[in-house]
């Protein structure tokens, strides 16, 4: 844990990193070329990663690696290459959502691993979550209050990360199919093409930009936000140019050093970059008031006041190593701290390695914002850093007072030359990443599993069917399977009747808030009494179900798109998965080939694109439907303070001549259909044109 709250900010470029370090970013966060959710950015190659580690370094900040969208088949190896350099290059954190990562976690034991906002973590329960998964940090979904914040930061043993300036998406993160129901540009992939931000016309009214909203800024939030223990403040902006970059950092870090204390207003210069207000109604509670104009389209680079001043450090090819097991290197270092001049002094001493450097003396106005230097050696000597422990401390003064932040500076300084020196020792290897013997045998998959023996062409065994049409639908139809969403606890009996001698399943929301957790709860006790699965569709889900002991299924809220996650499923007590609605069929083919656990695909679905928080109520009602230019029309459904917005047309797949793709269970969704019976039976018959991603891939 930090001692001060950390300021993170964004790199989608080698300018914007040098803007975000020269005005006080303490982290920054950027991407590689692939795999990370923001393609649009410039990034960085992997070849590059240890001089740009090394450089953020020097910077006296840490370095956040992205590797936060849904991973296919083919992209496992590339994950564990580039963890595999990540961990040679000192990263000091990875962001990620993929559940295939967890698995592959514990063989880079030096590497932090954060749990995304693409994780799409709402209440406390996904923090607790991610506890018990061993994620160090969580980024809080952007639609949270402040009440609901502070109760997640109550959560002991995991850090909360918190976004408090720069974009708002309109629908929760790692919830929305907009993008990839449009052209097979998933957001989920890093490929959004933002059109939440063109007009949409509502009914047969005129067309408007009804679902843009405006960006986001917390910045008179920030002494609440820290005293509720939020252990990062971060900054959206990978898009952006250098100067914003620096412009946001500044404002924020002045706030933090006690220099200034601005106000919501004072961000709105930050807006002229994307035409946007600001806007902090999720915050309080004012999700009517987050609307705004779509803005501008930002260019991918635009001229900066940074572009003239990139890094100095060159950039060269690096070659990954194996660290010697049996090295018989220190495990101890010692620590000196003067404060005699202008600066203080820092040195450490490590396998007979010495590396100073020198950090600007800060005066603390209040005790409760710093720690004496005697105080600081104390907790610096209860840390692990890098496998080791202080062995020595020196001072020429134990009572000088100095600031939080540059304690936890000095302590990622000692990180990153500890882990420097030992790259040193280690044996150079071949100019390629060479992956360890365990996690190659990660990325070689398991065999399918047996019963996933069913093809498109085979008639359907299970529904999914809203609550309201269960007494209807199953009067006269009878699957293997029924999963059924928004039932109630005073439900499930009655359910149990009608379904006769099919399973019935009880989808738990892809979406929820700290104040549905009771209810949530006791309907698990319910369906575990009564011997009912539940359907888990996110890790806030998953920790309930688990903790109460009902068995459960994976839904499409927590779906995958390689073996390697529907293993790390298995391990953590999914009894089935679901496949990715927005997979196309060679990536459904890699999937089923090597899925170890039963597996449920979705044939016939009229899905639901978004998951909003923000408050529609004034602009629409459920008669509404929304079109964009391109024919894409879409019915409201409100749910609590979710408004979903589903297709209302039918993607289907189902009759497909594919027999590589093989499953358990093939799922027709009947939600929303006018005629459930007749589409239920005409469901593996494909006579529909929209095959969704199946034809052209999932970019």
């Amino acid at each position: 844990m930090r001692l001060d709250t950390e300021l993170l900010a964004p790199a989608g470029s080698k300018e914007s990193l040098q803007a975000a370090l020269d005005n006080g970013a303490d982290a920054v966060y950027f991407g590689l070329q692939s795999l990370n959710a923001r393609q649009g950015a410039e990034n960085f190659k992997l070849e590059e990663l240890e001089t740009t580690v090394e450089y953020i370094h020097k910077h006296n900040a840490r370095a956040f690696l992205t590797l936060n969208i849904d991973l296919t088949t083919r992209d496992i190896g590339k994950a564990a290459k580039i963890l595999t350099v990540a961990d040679y290059a000192g990263v000091d954190a990875v962001l990620f959502t993929d559940p295939a990562i967890l698995l592959l976690k514990p063989h880079f034991p030096h590497i932090e691993f954060h749990f995304s906002t693409q994780a799409s973590i709402t209440t406390s329960e996904g923090v607790k979550a991610a506890k018990d998964l061993g994620v160090a940090r969580v980024v809080l979904a952007r639609e949270m209050s402040a009440e609901e914040i502070q109760i997640a930061c109550n959560i002991k043993g995991v850090e909360v990360e918190v976004f408090t300036q720069g974009a708002l998406c309109m629908c929760i993160s790692g919830r929305c199919l907009l993008s990839s129901w449009g052209g097979g540009k998933s957001g989920n992939r890093g490929a959004c093409t933002s059109p939440c931000r063109v007009n949409w016309r509502i009914s047969n009214n005129c067309s408007e930009d009804i679902l843009s909203t405006q960006d986001l800024s917390l910045i008179e939030k920030l002494p609440e936000l820290i005293k509720n223990g939020v252990a990062c403040l971060k900054i959206e902006g990978r898009l952006k140019n250098a100067a914003w970059v620096g412009k946001a950092v500044k404002l924020y870090r002045d706030v933090l050093d006690g220099k200034e204390h601005y106000k919501k207003a004072d961000t709105l210069p930050l807006g002229e970059y994307t035409g946007r207000n600001m806007t902090d109604g999720y915050y309080t509670n004012q999700r009517h008031t987050i609307f705004g104009s779509g803005g501008r389209i930002a260019k991918k680079k635009q001229s900066s006041s940074y572009e003239d001043s990139t890094p100095t450090a060159k950039i060269e090819t690096i070659t990954a190593i194996h660290t010697d097991s049996s090295s018989d290197l220190p495990d101890s270092f010692d620590l000196s701290i003067m404060s005699y001049n202008q600066a203080l002094e820092c040195e450490i001493d490590f396998n007979n390695q010495k590396e100073a450097w020198t950090l600007p003396k800060t005066i603390i106005k209040h005790a409760s914002r710093g720690l004496t230097i005697s105080d600081a050696a104390g907790w610096l000597g209860q840390l692990t850093i890098q496998d080791t422990t202080m062995n020595k401390f020196i001072t020429d003064n134990p009572d000088f007072m100095v600031s939080k932040k540059a304690v936890n500076k000095i302590a990622d300084r000692i990180s990153a030359t500890i882990h420097r020196i030992k790259k040193q020792e280690t044996q150079k290897a071949a100019n390629k990443i060479t992956l360890t013997d365990k996690v190659r045998a990660l990325t070689k998959f398991k065999e399918a599993n047996p019963e996933n023996k069913f093809t498109l062409t085979d008639r359907p065994n299970t529904m999914r069917i809203h609550v309201s049409q269960a007494e209807e639908i199953l009067a006269t139809i009878k699957p293997e399977r029924i999963i059924i969403e928004e039932a109630q606890d005073r439900d499930i009996t009655h359910l149990l009747n009608i379904a006769a001698n099919s399973e019935i399943i009880i989808a738990l929301p892809t979406v929820f808030f700290e104040y549905e957790i009771k209810s949530i709860k006791k309907l698990c006790h319910i369906c575990k009494d009564l011997k009912v699965k539940v359907e888990v569709n996110g890790w806030d889900s998953w920790k309930i179900a688990r903790d109460i002991g009902v068995e459960f299924t994976g839904g499409i809220g927590i779906a995958v798109l390689n073996p390697l996650a529907a293993e790390s499923l298995q391990e953590l007590g999914f009894k089935s998965v679901a496949f990715s609605l927005e997979a196309g069929e060679k990536q459904l083919i890699d999937l089923a080939r090597s899925c170890p656990i039963e597996s449920m695909l979705t044939t016939f679905s009229r899905p639901i694109l978004a998951h909003t928080r923000a408050d529609f109520t004034d602009k629409i009602d459920e008669t509404s439907i929304l079109r964009d230019s391109r024919n894409i029309s879409l019915n409201v459904h409100f749910r609590n303070d979710i408004t979903e917005f589903r297709s209302t047309k039918p993607f289907s797949i189902g009759g497909i001549d594919s027999p590589e793709i093989q499953v358990r269970w093939l799922c027709v969704d009947l939600i929303n259909s006018p005629n459930p019976v007749q589409e239920w039976k005409n469901a593996h018959k494909l006579k529909n044109k929209n095959l969704f991603n199946f034809d052209k891939g999932l970019f």
